[in-house]
């Protein structure tokens, strides 16, 4: 059963975008953020959103949405109005940012969440490029049972965060490393994604 849009929006958008501006009416096009190229379609999950917090909130930056399968996963660039971002996932910037990103999910109101998986995704060459903390969310009311995730690096100087939702499934983080891996593959092998 498709996750109805009012709680894939609820799962999916941290406190920090809690006031998310409404979709941008982008045509079907790539758009391009801080260096990021959103493609329309990103191995067959098609882009369903284009947000720009950035106009109004600078430091939130911008964020593309994409369906794929049953899943939602949200990509963010932003710099937090964090003026130096390392490039890399130990960084105390990172680390502060991923601690901030973790609690965002706590903060859904009335949703159950247990902590799973924790995972870390490489690019071609083995180097650590994402982190990512995995969650089952159990919501009160009706007892359905979701998994969430959260994805931190960074990307060219910004935050890169990816955030999915899914009804709860054995092969949720499969998915993820899977469609997150796509990312990594575009991102930090760009020649190799062409192909």
């Amino acid at each position: 059963m498709p996750i109805p849009r009012s709680i894939a929006m609820l799962l999916a958008v941290p406190a920090a975008y809690a006031q998310a501006p409404a979709p941008m009416q982008v045509p079907n096009v790539p758009v391009e953020y801080f260096g990021v190229t959103f493609p329309t379609e990103v191995g067959g999950a098609p882009r369903i959103s284009v947000r720009d917090y950035e106009s109004e909130n600078p430091g939130l930056g911008y964020s593309a949405g994409y369906r794929h399968g049953e899943a939602t996963s949200t990509i963010y660039i932003y710099d937090n109005r964090v003026p130096s971002i390392p490039d890399d996932v130990k960084s105390a910037a990172l680390r502060s940012q991923f601690e901030q990103a973790k609690a965002d999910i706590g903060r859904v109101p009335q949703v159950s969440i247990k902590a799973k998986s924790a995972f870390t995704l490489h690019d071609k060459s083995k180097r650590d490029r994402l982190i990512c903390q995995g969650y089952a969310m159990t919501r009160q009311q009706d007892s359905r049972a979701f998994d969430t995730f959260v994805c931190l690096g960074v990307f060219k100087g910004k935050f890169l965060k990816v955030r999915t939702t899914m009804p709860q499934t054995a092969n949720a983080e499969a998915e993820v490393r899977r469609f997150v891996g796509l990312w990594v593959e575009q991102l930090w092998n760009p020649s190799a994604a062409a192909r």
